[in-house]
């Protein structure tokens, strides 16, 4: 049996191959906003924590409302540390956008904070 959560769909990679996509910046810490912005046909939602004060409670509840209006989840921390990222994957984002990556090392650093080791940290 599949785990409920491999069983999410991803509806900004499907967008993205089939018909082009529609996403917004969150940056209002208002989980109904979410709810609307599903009802009128947004694939993802780019939730913010490098340029705003939310929280992981917060940002937690923004997930879990995109998540619920079928919008996909990415997710913006304010540092690429691994703690951070992995409570957000943990939290059910289905995506992370790293801020300030500036060169391959910087990439493969971000990379390996969101894999198990032996391949991450």
């Amino acid at each position: 049996m599949t785990p409920v959560w491999q069983q999410r769909t991803n509806s900004f990679k499907n967008a993205v191959h089939n018909r082009g996509q529609l996403a917004m910046w969150v940056n209002v810490p208002w989980p109904p906003l979410l709810e609307i912005l599903g009802h009128s046909g947004l694939d993802a939602a780019f939730i913010d924590m490098e340029h705003t004060s939310n929280d992981f409670e917060t940002i937690e509840r923004l997930i879990m409302a995109a998540d619920l209006a079928g919008i996909t989840p990415l997710v913006r921390p304010a540092s690429a540390e691994s703690h951070v990222v992995s409570r957000l994957l943990d939290a059910g984002a289905q995506g992370i956008v790293f801020a300030n990556v500036r060169d391959g090392e910087a990439a493969a650093s971000a990379i390996r904070t969101t894999l198990y080791p032996p391949f991450g940290t």
